[in-house]
């Protein structure tokens, strides 16, 4: 191998080197990027679940205390299970 080709080979090695180097960091940079669009809507979602229970819990409460339903009246009127509706009327009991 003349010297020529040696550092043509060299150059060569140098460019794909750089190349993958730059790959590797756009491809972390997109996977991080996509990472946090993910969990920002993860997030979102999880947010929003939790203020319907919220909404429903107190919904729920109201029809218990303040309009003296029973479990099934205020499951029905609510849409939510019995089994929440006595978890919360057993939290009214507790305080």
């Amino acid at each position: 191998m003349g010297i020529e080709e040696l550092v043509l080979h060299l150059t060569e090695q140098k460019g794909f080197e750089k190349g993958i180097e730059e790959g590797i960091e756009k491809g972390i940079e997109k996977g991080i990027e996509k990472g946090i669009e993910k969990g920002i809507a993860k997030g979102i979602a999880k947010g929003i679940e939790e203020g319907l229970e919220k909404g429903k819990l107190k919904e729920v409460r109201n029809l218990i205390t303040k309009l003296g339903l029973s479990d099934e009246q205020a499951a029905d009127v609510a849409d939510v299970t019995i089994e929440f509706v006595k978890q919360v009327r057993a939290t009214l009991k507790e305080q």
